[in-house]
């Protein structure tokens, strides 16, 4: 069934298909969502769901899973204070959400309005890439079998891709972004900064420090910042170490904005030569890493330079993917995760993600 025909079983929870908006600094936000451009949002109230889950905390508000109860749809809704979060930011987010429809980019319901809150409406996913591989590296001797790390490569750079067809940069690719499931499904999430492309570039200052390109972080044009999707190829291929590794290349923790965007600037690319992955395995993340933009590759082929999809990392998981849909085979492993007890002491949640080989 596809991500349409998902929006379609939710009832009156629909956003109308509009034209591409332009750029507003407006501000101003009600209950019915009818804009100055003429999107209209299908106002939904809380009593359409179930009893919410336990919380998550998120950058910009908490995620809790629920039930649609007309159609018995399980979703994730995404609540934010407006009094905390630009009006602007969470338009964006909606605006660019409701018009993706690609198996590795989460699925967007809806929103609505009420008591000076805003709840954003997607389809429900497990764990998020951050929690998962950092359960997985509690035990020192464990690694992230190659296989997974190519299931979600793959599906990261085929999401990624279809972002740059509907001229959208993400621009905050990272772990915590990167949402998977029991069936193994992995999908890109969280357009909150996301922009849309003109002429193939952008030019807006934004996303989380420790995943910044260095174009980004010292812009070369006359001090303006300039960059295209290669940036977010470079965040891919920060992701992908991470993964790899179980640490981050700039070990960010306790240190300042400021030395970590020195670090990035100053300090040689990362660079994985790790024996216990393939040599493919690692000329792909250090291709997302070189510094120099001029020799970074794209997703597809330009002039000289191979695409991303070119690459035979890609090109060997994208048809093990392709050929079965994510599914596990007859010889597919199970990875269990058992996540800790929120603050809330809501009950711990078991996990198993099925793996290709």
């Amino acid at each position: 069934m596809s991500a349409l025909d998902d929006r379609a079983q939710l009832g009156g929870f629909i956003i109308h298909p509009v034209p591409e908006p332009e750029e507003s600094e407006e501000e101003s936000f009600d209950t019915t969502f009818d804009f100055r451009d003429g999107r209209i949002y299908t106002h939904v109230v809380v009593t359409d769901f179930d009893e919410m889950g336990p919380p998550r905390i998120g950058r910009f508000g908490v995620v809790q899973s629920s039930t649609h109860i007309a159609s018995g749809k399980r979703v994730a809704i995404k609540t934010v204070s407006l009094f905390n979060a630009k009006t602007k930011t969470i338009k964006k987010e909606a605006d660019i959400s409701r018009r993706l429809n690609h198996r590795n980019v989460i699925t967007f319901y809806g929103m609505t309005a009420e008591n000076f809150y805003c709840c954003l409406c997607f389809e429900l996913m497990d764990v998020d890439l951050s929690t998962f591989y950092t359960h997985i590296y509690k035990d020192e001797k464990a690694r992230l079998p190659e296989n997974m790390i190519g299931a979600i490569a793959s599906s990261m750079v085929n999401g990624l891709m279809y972002l740059k067809e509907q001229k959208i940069i993400h621009r905050d690719v990272k772990p915590s972004n990167v949402l998977l499931n029991r069936l193994g499904n992995v999908k890109i999430c969280d357009f909150g900064v996301s922009g849309y492309l003109s002429r193939s570039v952008a030019k807006t200052y934004c996303g989380t420090s420790a995943y910044l390109a260095p174009e980004m972080v010292a812009p070369q044009n006359g001090g303006k910042t300039i960059y295209t999707v290669q940036a977010d190829i470079w965040s891919l291929g920060i992701t992908l170490y991470e993964i790899s590794k179980g640490k981050h290349p700039y070990d960010p923790v306790g240190k300042s904005t400021f030395v970590l965007l020195s670090e990035i600037q100053a300090k040689e690319a990362p660079v994985l030569n790790d024996s216990y992955y393939s040599g493919n395995l690692c000329e792909f993340v250090n291709k997302c890493l070189n510094k120099d933009v001029l020799h970074r590759p794209f997703y597809r082929r330009k002039g000289s330079i191979r695409g991303l999809i070119d690459l035979s990392f890609y090109i060997e998981y994208r048809d093990r993917v392709e050929n079965s849909m994510y599914m596990g085979t007859p010889k597919s492993t199970r990875i269990k995760i058992r996540e800790n007890e929120s603050e809330s002491g809501s009950e711990s949640v078991k996990m198993k993600v099925r793996m290709i080989k």
